[in-house]
């Protein structure tokens, strides 16, 4: 079993805001958030995308597991376990094909990241990885 972290200066805050505002709703608490205004619903809508993007890549390949995301100074974090050895190996980088997969994918931007960031996914500039291998038993 191999532990992948994922770092990003893209806001990919899970907030579980899944579906486009219905009228009526406000104020309603998500998350253990509260939600008074369109905009913070609109706000928070746009991180859960980013979030389920960044997820989405990393699905095309293998099944994550024990997922965790969390922001950490000023960068968010995606961790999760995947069960197949090497499933992104290519070429000697343990790594390659998900770093394949995640470049140039467009995010949103306008968030909490900061200013200048641009708005895809560019290894090593605005999105790291990195890999752990569990022990074997």
């Amino acid at each position: 079993m191999q532990h992948i972290k994922i770092r990003t200066r893209f806001d990919i805050t899970h907030t579980n805001v899944v579906r486009n505002l219905k009228p009526g709703l406000l104020p309603t608490k998500v998350n253990g958030r509260m939600i008074e205004t369109e905009e913070e619903w609109a706000r928070c809508r746009k991180q859960q995308s980013n979030w389920e993007t960044l997820l989405q890549v990393v699905s095309l390949r293998t099944q994550p597991l024990n997922i965790k995301s969390y922001r950490s100074d000023n960068e968010w974090v995606i961790e999760f376990d995947v069960e197949a050895d090497e499933v992104y190996n290519k070429d000697g980088d343990q790594l390659r094909l998900l770093k394949d997969d995640c470049e140039n994918v467009p995010m949103i931007i306008g968030l909490n990241e900061e200013a200048g960031t641009s708005d895809i996914l560019t290894i090593d500039e605005n999105t790291f990885f990195e890999i752990s291998n569990y022990d074997r038993l």
